[in-house]
């Protein structure tokens, strides 16, 4: 459910946490001491991206200074960076159990145990453990991890609830999150009015969330409303939201069900004139005019949408390919044609949500 990439974020997060949390806690008790040249050391390990070296080295301060609860915390993190979120979690639990531990402490526990389950794909258990610890949803980062195990559980009420307040609580928002909450809401409803509103509120938080575009386009189809449906797709082409082919092939087989292809192609040709968003748009253009013989019309449409843009690597590819012209596509090879909008990963092929970030709709064409 969340890629390694996340995993290594929140890690570090944790790491720059807990690093300060050593820094600046009270002397209160010998049994929480840290030897900070050993602990810099771990940490510098960590840093430096050799997270082997970064828990051997903590395993070897747990021995030496007999497993202080910062070290085996410290541990448990890196497990689940490592990806062994069960043993991460092992970890914590035991620290939790300790009784001699703080409240403060086991609060910041209570946060990494709920991160060892939620990446573990166990959105009940991270529910249990958070909602089981009075408090917790005082921590904005409990609040979000919240929202996110009650979307996988399909709480979708409750996700955007707990999304909400940890808006409210933090000043930061998650791009897209609520929009999913609402769309996810829609595709569960057995009740088509019940889906509709959903969707609708999805579109007031986001008019041009293209998800949405697209499902309300599909369910005006369904019900047989196709002039309605054709004009959604016309404002999905022409707002730029189609991300790749398959929303041009998906549209195309919409407007051919309906006996209307010319008019697509009729479209199309105006959106270019106009300016299209897209370069899909001229892809599928230039694809069409290839398909009927006319290369000279392809690479007019391309090399024009490509001169007007500066660049686009989707239609340099597709012009690339029509012009048979290795260079070009050479250059091209490791251009990757889509970027998050929110963190600037960068990806080769489109999807809805950023792996990295958990942004949701928030992959743009470059």
């Amino acid at each position: 459910m969340v890629s390694a990439q996340i995993i290594s974020i929140a890690a570090g997060a944790a790491v720059a946490i807990i690093f300060v949390y050593f820094l600046s806690r009270r002397k209160s008790s010998d049994r929480l001491k840290v030897k900070a040249p050993s602990m810099v050391g771990s940490l510098a390990a960590f840093f430096d991206g050799d997270d082997k070296k970064a828990l051997e080295e903590m395993k070897a301060l747990a021995l030496a200074d007999k497993g202080t609860p910062e070290i085996y915390l410290s541990i448990g993190f890196l497990y689940r960076k490592m990806g062994d979120c069960a043993k991460a979690a092992q970890i914590h639990e035991i620290l939790l159990g300790n009784n001699e531990i703080d409240d403060d402490y086991k609060a910041l526990i209570v946060t990494e145990l709920a991160r060892d389950y939620f990446y573990a794909d166990m959105p009940l258990k991270t529910l249990a453990v958070l909602g089981r610890h009075q408090g917790a949803e005082k921590n904005p980062d409990n609040l979000l991890l919240l929202a996110r195990a009650s979307l996988a559980v399909h709480d979708f009420d409750g996700a955007a609830s707990f999304y909400s307040r940890y808006e409210k609580l933090s000043g930061r928002s998650l791009k897209g999150f609520y929009c999913k909450c609402m769309l996810e809401k829609a595709r569960a409803a057995k009740d088509a009015g019940k889906a509709a509103k959903a969707i609708k509120q999805a579109q007031e938080a986001n008019r041009d969330c293209r998800p949405a575009r697209f499902i309300t386009a599909a369910m005006l189809r369904k019900e047989g409303k196709h002039t309605k449906a054709m004009d959604e797709y016309k404002t999905i082409i022409k707002n730029g939201l189609i991300r790749d082919m398959d929303d041009m092939k998906s549209i195309e087989a919409a407007f051919i069900e309906s006996g209307e292809e010319t008019a697509l192609l009729s479209f199309l040709k105006a959106n270019l004139a106009d300016g299209a968003k897209s370069p899909f748009t001229a892809v599928y253009a230039a694809g069409y005019y290839e398909g009927l013989g006319d290369k000279e019309e392809a690479k007019s449409i391309l090399y024009s949408y490509l001169t007007r843009t500066g660049f686009s690597a989707a239609a340099a590819r597709a012009y690339a390919s029509l012009t048979g012209d290795k260079v070009l596509s050479e250059a091209l090879k490791n251009e990757k044609p889509f970027s998050c909008s929110v963190c600037g990963t960068e990806y080769e092929k489109y999807q809805d949500d950023c792996r990295v970030c958990g942004s949701f709709d928030s992959i743009r064409v470059k």
